[in-house]
C-alpha cells in the first residue's frame, strides 16, 4: 500500500470515528465524501484493469546497430470511468533493459502508438509490451497486469567499416592464384580423349590400350585459398555494459573483414565456436547478410579457451591464404599460437579490442608479434553513456 493511500484511508477512518463519537453532521459528510472517492477510485481502476486489451507488432525485425526500430502497440479498455495514464513496461533492444512509458487511454477509445527504440548493441533481443499498471485518477489504487503477449524478436546486425585489404601468403594472389594452380594429382575426377598439348604424365595407359585410343585423366581443380576469420566467442567481460561493447567491437570487426574479402571475390570461412557451434562459409558478396545474421546470433558463451580454438583450427591452414584473429584477450599462450599459425604459412592479422590504457605486458607481446611479421591492429573501446529514451 502506498503512503498517500494509507493516509487517505486513515483520514476516512478518523472521520468515521469522529462521526460516531460526536454525531456531528460535518464529520458524517466528510466521511461519506471520502468513502465515495475511495469507492469510485477502486471501481474505476478495477474496471479498466479487467477490460484492458493490449497488442503489439514490429514493422521490421532486422536492423543495423545504432539505428532505431519502431514498435506499434495498441492499448484500450472498456471502462466507463476515467483512470490515470496507464504505465506500460517494454522490453527494449538494449541489453535486456526495460523501458516505462505512460499512455493516456480514454474509456472506449483504444490508443495506437508507435514507440521508437534505439538499438545500441549487436544481438538478438526480445521486444514488446511486458505488463501494464492501471491507476485511478486520485492515485489511491494501482493494479498491475501481465499482458500475456509473446515477446517479439529483433535481430540487430553489426555494421561494417573500412579495413585494410588482407594480404595472402607468398605465391597466392587472392583472385587469380588458384586459376593458375596445377591440378590436384591425388583427386582424379574423370577421363577424356587426348587433346594436343596434354602432358604425357596424364595419360591413362591401361585404359588407352583397352580402348585403342589415347585417354588422359582429368583432375579436380584445387579449392581456392580462403580467408579464415577466427573470432573469440567466449564471454568477453564481467560487467554487462563492458561485455556488450566488446561484443559489438568483435562482431563489427569480423563483419568488416568478411565484407572486404567478399567484395574482392575471396571465399571466407568463419567458425563461430560458442556452446552451439556454427561454421559460416560464403563465396560472394551477395552472401554477406548471412554472415551478419550469424554474427548477431552468437551468444558469446563459448567454454573452450581461445588458444585451444586456435589450435583446433590449424587443420584449415593447408588451403588458407590469410588468417584473421579477433579477440579481446592477449597473453603469452595466445601469442605463441599466433606465431605457430604464421610459421605454417598463411599471412596473419590480429585485431585486439581493449580498454584504454593498454597494459604494458600486452604492449610488449604485440611488439614481439609485429617483429615476427604478424599484422597487429588495436581497437580502443569507449563505453557509451546510458541511452535516454
Amino acid at each position: 500500500m502506498k503512503g498517500h493511500t494509507a493516509v487517505f484511508l486513515g483520514m476516512t477512518g478518523c472521520c468515521l470515528l469522529a462521526a460516531l463519537s460526536t454525531g456531528g453532521q460535518l464529520y458524517w459528510l466528510l466521511f461519506l465524501v471520502l468513502a465515495l472517492m475511495a469507492a469510485l477510485a477502486w471501481a474505476s481502476a478495477l474496471w479498466a484493469w479487467a477490460t484492458l486489451r493490449v497488442s503489439h507488432a514490429l514493422g521490421i525485425d532486422r536492423v543495423a546497430r545504432d539505428q532505431d526500430i519502431s514498435l506499434r502497440f495498441t492499448l484500450g479498455h472498456r471502462g466507463l470511468l476515467p483512470v490515470a495514464p496507464v504505465l506500460v513496461s517494454f522490453w527494449v533492444p538494449d541489453a535486456d533493459k526495460i523501458l516505462f512509458l505512460r499512455v493516456l487511454v480514454r474509456p472506449g477509445r483504444p490508443v495506437q502508438t508507435d514507440a521508437p527504440f534505439y538499438c545500441p548493441h549487436v544481438g538478438v533481443f526480445p521486444v514488446g509490451v511486458v505488463c501494464c499498471e492501471v491507476r485511478d485518477v486520485f492515485g489511491l489504487f494501482t493494479l498491475r497486469r501481465q499482458t500475456g503477449l509473446n515477446a517479439l524478436s529483433v535481430t540487430v546486425v553489426p555494421g561494417t567499416f573500412q579495413v585494410r585489404p588482407l594480404q595472402f601468403a607468398p605465391g597466392d594472389s587472392g583472385n587469380d592464384a588458384m586459376a593458375r594452380a596445377t591440378d590436384d594429382a591425388s583427386s582424379p575426377a574423370d577421363v577424356r580423349a587426348y587433346q594436343e598439348g596434354d602432358e604425357l604424365k596424364r595419360v591413362h595407359w591401361k585404359l588407352s590400350m583397352r580402348k585403342r585410343e589415347i585417354m588422359v585423366r582429368r583432375f579436380e581443380e584445387p579449392a581456392r585459398p580462403d580467408a579464415l576469420i577466427l573470432m573469440d566467442c567466449a564471454p568477453p567481460a564481467q560487467d554487462p555494459e563492458d561485455a556488450y561493447t566488446l561484443r559489438d567491437a568483435l562482431c563489427e570487426t569480423a563483419a568488416s573483414v568478411a565484407a572486404a574479402q567478399l567484395a574482392q571475390g575471396n571465399p571466407v570461412r568463419m567458425p563461430l565456436l560458442s556452446a552451439q557451434a556454427c561454421d559460416v562459409a560464403c563465396d560472394s558478396a551477395a552472401e554477406l547478410p548471412f554472415v551478419l545474421d550469424a554474427l548477431a546470433q552468437v551468444p558469446f558463451d563459448g567454454t573452450d579457451r581461445f588458444e585451444r580454438v586456435l589450435l583446433l583450427e590449424t587443420r584449415r591452414l593447408r588451403r588458407t591464404g590469410g588468417t584473421v584473429v579477433i579477440t579481446s584477450r592477449m597473453d603469452a599462450t595466445i601469442a605463441d599460437m599466433l606465431l605457430r599459425i604464421r610459421r605454417m604459412g598463411p599471412r596473419t592479422r590480429l585485431y585486439l579490442a581493449h580498454r584504454q590504457p593498454i597494459d604494458q605486458q600486452i604492449e610488449t607481446l604485440l611488439v614481439s608479434l609485429e617483429k615476427h611479421d604478424i599484422e597487429v591492429e588495436t581497437l580502443s573501446l569507449v563505453v557509451p553513456e546510458p541511452a535516454l529514451y
